[in-house]
């Protein structure tokens, strides 16, 4: 594969990678199965192995985890800091 090829072909699937990761973990809706999005990942390290030059800090085969917004996840309840503080007392 020619390098222009490549270059083009690695910011799609960057930018790919990108939207079916934010459809998964930001607005839990899928576009594609976890076998093709996992397809679409190792063809990118694929490419960006053979053309080193063409890696990036900021590509997908970088990131560990979602980027999920701190707003996002909804906390189940708290206790109070005086049963708080009888847990920790407690043996166990």
């Amino acid at each position: 594969m020619e390098k222009e090829t490549a270059r083009k072909r690695i910011l799609e699937l960057r930018s790919l990678l990108e939207d079916y990761s934010r459809r998964y973990y930001v607005n839990n809706a899928p576009a594609i199965s976890d076998f093709e999005f996992d397809t679409l990942m190792r063809e990118l390290e694929d490419l960006e192995k053979e053309f080193p030059e063409l890696d990036s800090a900021d590509s997908p085969t970088h990131k560990v985890g979602s980027d999920l917004e701190s707003g996002s996840v909804e906390s189940a309840g708290t206790i109070s800091d005086k049963k708080q503080q009888g847990f920790i007392q407690r043996p166990h």
